[in-house]
C-alpha cells in the first residue's frame, strides 16, 4: 500500500490531537480534587495561607469528595452527566476560592 502525503499529513495531524494536553474542563473529579489539595499545601508551605484559611479551603475540598465518592457509590462507581456537571460546578467555585485566599494579602506569620 502506498501512502501519499495526505495520509502522512493526517497521521501526523492526528497524533499531535492525541497528544496535546488536556484542558481543566476534561480533567476527571478527581484530577480536579488532587491538583486543589496540591495547590493548598503550596499555599501552606509558602505561608500565602493562614491557618484559618487552609482550614477553610481543605474543609470545602474534603466536602466536594465526599459528594463525589456518595454519588459514585449510588452508581456503581460511576457518576451521572448531571453529577458531573454539579461536581464541576463546585470545584470551579473552590478553585476561585483557593485562588482568593492565596492572593489576599494575608500571610501566616
Amino acid at each position: 500500500m502506498k501512502l501519499n502525503k495526505l495520509s502522512i499529513v493526517l497521521a501526523a495531524l492526528l497524533a499531535a490531537v492525541m497528544i496535546a494536553p488536556m484542558p481543566a474542563m476534561a480533567q476527571t473529579v478527581h484530577q480536579r480534587l488532587q491538583n486543589q489539595k496540591a495547590r493548598i499545601r503550596q499555599g501552606i508551605h509558602s505561608g500565602e495561607l493562614t491557618r484559618g484559611e487552609a482550614k477553610s479551603a481543605i474543609h470545602s475540598t474534603k466536602r466536594i469528595a465526599r459528594r463525589a465518592a456518595i454519588d459514585r457509590a449510588k452508581h456503581g462507581g460511576h457518576l451521572t452527566p448531571t453529577e458531573k456537571n454539579h461536581l464541576q460546578s463546585r470545584l470551579n467555585k473552590n478553585s476561585r476560592k483557593i485562588y482568593r485566599l492565596k492572593h489576599n494579602g494575608a500571610v501566616r506569620p
